[in-house]
């Protein structure tokens, strides 16, 4: 695993010149690898390809979307392997029904490298404790024994003091999660104050698959007196960014080529501004992602970075294109204008926005009891400003949001 850490972390000093050097490279050991060992790419990719050729032939490729790999899963695995030494994953199926896919043994080394190098910026050591939360954990804890799992569907303040008694009697130093469950965490360690619970000591927290809003992350930073980075991840591609102590997101070049496309075509987005993710995976070549459409929006964004790291950033991550919400004027609305509006409400707990079939909005949010109708009120105003005075919007007071089963609770949806 040293040589994919070292790897990993060149790979954030290189200036452009020398990381678009190195990833042609990669690239053309990658398109060589799939031109000759699997069935989809054997006729796309040419004979004479070479590194110099490589950027060039790969955008000749086609986007590779989850339905295509869902259809011919079989076309896209390498021969080289035999099957029994690939390891067969799922996506968590938060889009739908989950991806097969298969990984290779080098590829999963790699994948356990991340989690340790982009660990390490929240604060991770090799060997120190941390804690996931979250549904149907990968199996990448093998090789080091010190994780401990977690996961509820619908928390309450008892499973808030058996996690607060986790974290503490456990020695944890490092908290992964969801922001629908750090946030409610925090809460209940506000509201513990002053009761026999303590505040956890930690070296870091990293926020996962969920966006995390600027006064959200202050109030976690302040009850847990440590720093919050997030990550965007996918199962299928590993780490494809994650912030540094500047809170600016490091596209992981080591192991991923990312191109940003239009979000209603299949062209490159040369204007910056909302962008669909394009990534191909350098490592896994147990089963080739080649320009694999990941179905999010994100916004890149101007490097160099404040932390001294040359890597290519990215401003935002949006959420996924399906989700995406539109007026009753049918003009699109980013996810950041919605999400925006609860920064400087702290009676709101946790909010969902949805989107109905029928072109109506209802959003839901946690709330102390006596916060009421001027909360509701107030919330109203705002959204109609931003959708429209016709815009028809139903707000609901709930106890809780609760997860899809993939175990997200994404702020703002589409129904589907």
């Amino acid at each position: 695993m040293n040589r994919h850490l070292v790897e990993l972390e060149q790979a954030q000093t290189f200036d452009a010149d020398r990381l678009a050097e190195w990833q042609q490279e990669r690239l053309f050991r990658l398109l060589s690898h799939a031109r000759d060992t699997t069935d989809f790419y054997g006729c796309l990719i040419p004979a004479n390809l070479s590194p110099s050729s490589a950027k060039a032939v790969l955008n000749s490729l086609p986007l590779i979307s989850r339905q295509m790999l869902r259809a011919e899963s079989e076309r896209f695995v390498s021969n080289a392997f035999p099957k029994r030494k690939l390891h067969l994953h799922h996506t968590s199926g938060s889009t739908g029904i989950p991806l097969p896919f298969w990984r290779d043994r080098d590829s999963l080394l790699r994948q356990k490298a991340e989690v340790a190098y982009f660990g390490s910026w929240a604060g991770y050591e090799i060997g120190a404790r941390y804690l996931y939360i979250g549904p149907n954990r990968p199996r990448i804890r093998g090789w080091i024994r010190n994780e401990t799992s977690l996961w509820s569907t619908h928390p309450d303040d008892s499973w808030f003091e058996s996690l607060a008694r986790k974290l503490q009697t456990r020695r944890v130093k490092i908290l992964i999660a969801h922001p629908s469950i750090l946030i409610p965490f925090t809460g209940y360690l506000s509201r513990a104050a002053s009761s026999t619970t303590s505040v956890p000591s930690l070296r870091g927290v990293i926020s996962i698959s969920e966006p995390l809003m600027p006064e959200a992350r202050l109030r976690i930073e302040r009850l847990l007196e440590c720093p919050v980075l997030c990550r965007y991840s996918t199962r299928e591609v590993g780490i494809i960014a994650s912030e540094c102590s500047e809170k600016r997101y490091h596209v992981n070049v080591g192991s991923s080529y990312v191109e940003y496309f239009k979000l209603n075509e299949d062209r490159p987005n040369g204007d910056g501004g909302s962008s669909r993710a394009i990534v191909t995976s350098l490592s896994n070549y147990g089963m080739p992602f080649i320009r694999y459409d990941t179905g999010d929006v994100v916004i890149p964004g101007a490097a160099p970075c404040g932390c001294g790291r040359l890597s290519p950033v990215l401003l935002r991550i949006e959420g996924r294109v399906f989700d995406a919400i539109t007026t009753p004027d049918g003009l699109q609305v980013e996810a950041f204008d919605l999400c925006s509006q609860f920064e400087d409400l702290p009676e709101v707990g946790q909010f969902q926005f949805l989107q109905l079939r029928d072109g109506s909005y209802r959003i839901s949010i946690v709330t102390s009891p006596v916060s009421g109708d001027p909360v509701r009120k107030e919330i109203a105003r705002r959204f109609r400003g931003i959708l429209g005075e016709s815009s028809v919007i139903s707000i609901e007071q709930v106890e809780s949001i609760p997860p899809l089963p993939s175990g997200k609770t994404p702020p703002i949806r589409r129904e589907s």
